[in-house]
Order: C-alpha cells, then structure tokens, then sequence
C-alpha cells in the first residue's frame, strides 16, 4: 500500500522512504523486507563482537572487560570530580615536597 509523505516532513523522514519523485501522489519506492536490513545488522553486530572478544581473551574477554567497566563505572559515581580534584592536588603537592626533600638531602 503507497504511502504518501508531505513534503514538510521530508527531512524527519529516512532517505529510504522518500518518495522517487517530488510530485505529491508519488508512491514511496519498496525497501525490501525489513528483516533482510535487521538479519544483515545483527550479522554484523555479531561479528564485531566476536573479534573484540578475540581480541580481548587474554583479560577474560570482551563480556569480563564490560562487567569490570560497569562495576568501576559505579563505584566511580559515588566520588564527586571535586574530591578527585583535591586528592589529585593533595598528592601533587606531596610529590613535590619529597622531590625537594630529595634535592636538598643531596
């Protein structure tokens, strides 16, 4: 069944289902199935993963490195930038002092 798109909704609508030509009651051209997009993404979607997961066998792999992520990531929202930012200075600033306690013990 054709289906007609206003020209005002042209730029919200997927380049797929523009109609072929400008005129109005212009038919929208057949896509295919939509399974063949969705067989072909997830064809793809599974062998991306399983060559980062290759890549990533020595650490466990890729779902290992994901879980690990997702634990750093919630422990780290539980520190505010600002205590990260006064611990990074605090450290700084004992660095620097020993390095001039080293100098001057020299």
């Amino acid at each position: 069944m054709p289906v007609d798109i206003p020209e005002e909704s042209w730029g919200s609508v997927a380049l797929e289902l523009h109609c072929r030509q400008a005129a109005r009651r212009q038919a929208v051209h057949d896509i295919g199935t939509p399974s063949d997009g969705v067989r072909d993404r997830l064809e793809r979607i599974l062998a991306s993963y399983e060559e980062m997961d290759r890549r990533f066998s020595a650490a466990g792999g890729l779902g290992s490195l994901l879980n690990l992520y997702e634990q750093v990531r919630r422990e780290l929202e539980r520190v505010s930038f600002e205590e990260l930012d006064r611990m990074t200075l605090e450290i700084k600033t004992v660095i620097e002092s020993l390095a001039q306690d080293g100098l001057r013990a020299s």
